[in-house]
């Protein structure tokens, strides 16, 4: 991966918006597990972004999809930057507003985030503990084996932070039960550890079967 050098983008609009380093987001499609290297050449197209109308970020933070699906209608982009230095669906990902992230979607929202540990708009679910964003992101094309640049997943975000429905929604969509951050973390959790186990226990049936 290419390191930024930094540097503060252009103003894409008239109210001379300062630009933010971005870091890489992820993108249907892509290999499992590998961090998004083909979103390194839209890093400048966000630098440039406006910040996000304050109408826009109010309806965003406030889960109103219908608000946010007119300011759209209006020409609000779908990716600005939010005071928070992330793109409204990212926000809608960690807040778990499901309806919200379907519009964001349909508009061509992408996720991204500041973050430079490349945290993903399902790791921000993840973490949240909001299961049915967790099943929608994966159900439009989120990468449940994603990593970041300090080797933590979704899954290992929702064990850490006890979300035994976000852990049972990861390991139904395929999340590794072996990765890092379960083993080091689920202990602490017995519905989690439960969970992990069984999951566990069932690939090795599968490997021997």
């Amino acid at each position: 991966m290419t390191e930024s050098d930094g540097s503060v983008g252009d103003a894409a609009s008239s109210d001379n918006a300062q630009a933010a380093p971005a870091s890489i987001p992820q993108s249907p499609g892509r290999p499992p597990g590998a961090l998004d290297t083909a979103a390194v050449g839209r890093v400048r197209e966000v630098n440039s972004a406006r910040l996000t109308g304050p109408e826009m970020e109010q309806a965003i933070e406030a889960g109103d999809a219908v608000t946010v699906a007119l300011l759209l209608h209006a020409g609000e982009p779908a990716n600005s930057l939010m005071s928070g230095r992330c793109t409204p669906l990212y926000r809608a990902a960690e807040k778990g507003y499901t309806a919200v992230a379907a519009v964001l979607l349909v508009a061509g929202g992408r996720s991204y985030t500041t973050e430079e540990r490349c945290i993903t708009d399902l790791m921000a679910a993840a973490m949240g503990g909001h299961a049915p964003m967790v099943d929608f992101l994966v159900a439009t094309g989120a990468d449940v084996h994603a990593f970041t640049l300090t080797d933590e997943s979704a899954l290992s975000f929702a064990v850490r932070y006890g979300h035994a429905e976000a852990v049972a929604a990861l390991l139904r969509a395929g999340a590794n039960p072996w990765c890092d951050g379960t083993v080091r973390d689920h202990k602490a959790h017995p519905e989690i550890n439960a969970l992990l186990e069984t999951a566990r226990a069932a690939r090795r049936g599968e490997a021997e079967s």
